[in-house]
């Protein structure tokens, strides 16, 4: 998933969270309002019950008339006779009579303790409930922040490589595609071009890091000065810049900008960075990890599948410089094809669309199975040119396990007797009896079995310049 879809599953889920929470916390208030309002029509009632007018009902010397509870009844005592007692003993009033309780009065007050014990226990059963809702709505909430959090760091620990829109300290402009930077941008990015790390014909190669973490390396042209850099060589630039803007494979090395700034006079085109060396470097430094035999074979799949993909331009990209210096691995070591170099290699009179230009690319393509199913440099002191030194193998005089890089392990003999063939057809001197690129790459998915989604980095170092097309 890319980061665009995780930002936009976060919103999603703390949006979801909230409302949730709000559903909870409206629900716990208006159930204790409910519970609240029971509890008081019980206690009124209780009271009720014990008012004096209720005793005075229950009473055996009380008379009940229609004005007493309600207009319609009342209560009267009995009359006293008003004439004085005539014998002295009568001056003692007799003991007032104590009216025997009703069997309501008995009654109510244990009615009354039951009603209260069990709208106690009923409101300590509600209080519980709505202490488990809240404490339920709490913990979802910090469960949502932390699944949150978790996934934006996993984001950034998956790659320390990120879009470059995601980044305001990155003043930009998106032009088809790629970003048009301006000097001082990559200056920084570059610590003052200090950071060197190559040197091609014509420029020199600079790592750097954007603002928004992503790494990249910078071509820069040798010339420095706006006298030195011709109006074709200008037409060139740009037109170097256009063609490799319309390769979009996974194989590729991506070019994700350029700068033409004037003062200081300034040209440079901005890749995306691979850390893991060319396939010169893993084939022929000792320093170098070496690569086992399915990992040159898934290479070499993934450069023929790109090189058939540029083929397929309109019109096609025709990559003239193809060998192993030029071909770079992920950490993965899946192969991605690099054009760095400034100006354009084509020469004066010849035409892009001619179909020796696809032969061309198909024997400098045979060129480089040969140097890695040997291990062999194109060119050494010793034995001259690698094609010479194959010939012997090619043709049946030596066998061909003597053509195997002798650092390898467990090298299936059919498979390298059916490149050896592919080979062969690759290099005819009659370059219209090579084999397409498409045929090429058939003949090579069919030996080595390996698809073009398996052929392509799985944890690519940098992926994004796609999302900065789709966010234009």
């Amino acid at each position: 998933m890319t980061w665009k879809f995780y930002g936009f599953f976060c919103r999603i889920f703390l949006f979801t969270a909230n409302m949730i929470v709000c559903f909870l916390l409206t629900f716990s208030y208006s159930l204790c309002r409910g519970k609240d309002s029971a509890t008081t029509r019980r206690l009124l009632a209780g009271k009720q019950n014990h008012s004096p007018k209720n005793e005075m009902l229950g009473s055996e010397n009380s008379v009940l008339e229609p004005s007493d509870v309600s207009p319609f009844f009342k209560l009267h005592e009995p009359h006293k006779d008003p004439t004085p007692p005539v014998s002295p003993h009568a001056l003692t009033p007799p003991p007032p009579s104590e009216p025997a309780p009703s069997l309501a009065s008995l009654a109510s007050p244990n009615k009354n303790q039951t009603a209260s014990k069990g709208s106690k226990s009923k409101s300590g059963k509600s209080n519980v409930t709505i202490y488990a809702l809240i404490g339920a709505a709490i913990c979802f909430v910090v469960l949502s922040l932390s699944a949150a959090i978790f996934i934006c760091y996993r984001r950034g620990k998956a790659s320390s490589v990120v879009p470059m829109s995601s980044s305001r300290e990155l003043q930009t402009t998106i032009l088809g595609g790629i970003a048009l930077f301006r000097r001082s941008e990559l200056e920084t990015a570059c610590e003052d071009f200090s950071n060197v790390i190559g040197t091609l014909p014509g420029c020199t190669l600079y790592k750097g890091t954007l603002p928004c973490g992503a790494e990249i390396a910078v071509a820069s042209t040798l010339i420095k000065h706006a006298y030195g850099w011709s109006a074709i060589a200008e037409a060139q630039f740009k037109n170097k810049v256009e063609m490799l803007s319309r390769v979009n494979h996974k194989n590729f090395l991506k070019l994700v900008g350029y700068c033409e700034d004037e003062k200081p006079f300034t040209r440079m085109m901005v890749f995306e960075y691979v850390s893991n060396g060319s396939l010169f470097e893993h084939l022929h430094v000792n320093e170098a990890e070496h690569l086992n035999w399915q990992s040159r074979l898934r290479m070499a799949m993934g450069v023929i599948y790109c090189l058939y993909h540029m083929y397929q331009q309109y019109p096609p990209v025709i990559l003239r410089n193809l060998n192993s210096s030029c071909i770079y691995l992920t950490e993965d070591n899946a192969a991605k094809i690099s054009d760095i170099s400034f100006g354009d290699d084509w020469k004066e009179g010849e035409d892009e669309f001619d179909e020796p230009e696809e032969c061309t690319i198909v024997y400098r393509f045979a060129l480089l199975l040969l140097e890695t199913i040997s291990g062999r440099r194109p060119f050494s002191n010793d034995t001259g040119l690698l094609i010479l030194w194959a010939h012997r193998y090619l043709t049946g005089e030596k066998p061909l396990t003597g053509m195997v890089d002798p650092t390898l392990r467990s090298v299936p003999l059919e498979q390298v007797a059916a490149l050896t063939e592919l080979v062969k057809l690759c290099i005819r001197d009659d370059p219209w009896r090579r084999p397409s690129v498409g045929e090429v790459t058939r003949r090579m998915q069919e030996i080595t079995g390996f698809s073009q989604d398996q052929s392509t980095p799985r944890n690519s170092a940098l992926w994004w310049a796609e999302l900065e097309i789709l966010t234009v």
